[in-house]
């Protein structure tokens, strides 16, 4: 019975490790359990005290496995990185536009204008998934991606709801702006900010206006200082 517990305790923290859970508190536990083992051996602990113990354990191994789904459900992407040109269009259907950059004819871009999104193949594997925002584009029937992209987040998020979400960046590469110049004013050609978190399984990249963008003049469509130009998921 106790090397059958034993597999148990191992198992949870296979658990946390996979979920990014410190085993310290489960190591603990596995400590003050065998003890108690001891004990029961000798005769100085009755059997309902560990009974107490495995019951909290089994709950924390409960409470891990959950924790374990949660983190692999925060992609919200229908497509994943690594997946073939007919895999994708099997979720997307066909895209509006796929060309081959000359400089690098190992690369395929395909559009997908109902989805908002743009994906990158490189030798028939999804390499690079853009979101961009589609309000920067004069493309008639390209949307913006409106659903959630990851740990809920969408293109239409505010800039500190997503560095509060994502956590302290890996890399922050910033076009500054010119002495004088007032970021409010919008102009054309806006300077950017490009914040990268590298996660698990891939990178995030957001990149948010430095100052506010003239989109269109004959619309009067600007867009905000700190709002989100474009969301690319890489690995």
């Amino acid at each position: 019975m106790r090397l059958e517990w034993w597999q148990v305790f191992t198992t949870v923290k296979l658990s946390c490790k996979l979920v990014g859970i410190s085993v310290t508190i489960v190591q603990g536990m596995l400590s003050e359990i065998d003890h108690a083992w001891d004990l029961i051996d000798e005769g100085g602990l009755p059997v309902r005290f560990l009974r107490g113990a495995i019951i909290c354990l089994g709950i924390f191994a409960a409470a891990v496995l959950l924790l374990g789904c949660h983190h692999s459900s925060e992609y919200g992407l229908p497509i994943t990185l690594g997946s073939s040109s007919d895999d994708v269009r099997r979720v997307l259907g066909s895209p509006k536009d796929s060309f081959k950059p000359p400089q690098n004819d190992r690369l395929t871009i395909e559009w997908y204008y109902t989805h908002g999104i743009v994906a990158t193949f490189e030798r028939d594997r999804l390499t690079v998934i853009s979101l961009p925002n589609g309000k920067l584009f004069d493309y008639q029937g390209f949307l913006t991606y409106s659903n959630e992209i990851i740990r809920g987040l969408r293109l239409t998020d505010k800039k500190q709801r997503i560095l509060d979400t994502l956590g302290k960046p890996t890399k922050i590469e910033t076009d500054d702006l010119p002495a004088g110049i007032d970021p409010d004013v919008p102009v054309v050609w806006p300077k950017e900010s490009r914040y990268y978190w590298r996660l698990t399984n891939y990178t995030v990249e957001v990149d948010f206006l430095n100052q506010a963008q003239s989109v269109s003049e004959g619309k009067k469509l600007t867009l905000p200082k700190d709002s989100v130009t474009m969301i690319v998921i890489t690995k």
